[in-house]
């Protein structure tokens, strides 16, 4: 007979399976696994961990819909065509930056 966690128990076991990852900034910690989830490549084992966790989590949830909504405003961006005059200014901008 299969048993049920307790969604409380099921997010403090996610977070002490992950708890290395989010301080390990060589591994990508907590916005890796955050991306790879969104994308569709973080296993499945922990995709479902990271969904359990995101239902008890209003901070997790408003961090994914930010980072999700960043995303999405970055393709929109690369879409978009600049005009000569903004690009001209942009690219001086970014020289005199460079030199500082």
């Amino acid at each position: 007979m299969e048993k049920r966690l307790d969604a409380s128990i099921t997010r403090r076991l996610w977070y002490r399976s992950i708890q290395q990852d989010l301080i390990d900034e060589e591994g990508g910690g907590w916005p890796k696994r955050t991306a790879t989830w969104i994308d569709g490549s973080l296993p499945r084992h922990q995709a479902e961990l990271l969904e359990w966790h995101l239902e008890g989590c209003g901070p997790c949830v408003a961090f994914v819909r930010t980072y999700k909504g960043t995303v999405d405003a970055a393709r929109r961006l690369r879409e978009t065509t600049l005009p000569p005059e903004l690009k001209e200014k942009l690219r001086a901008f970014l020289k005199r930056s460079v030199q500082q």
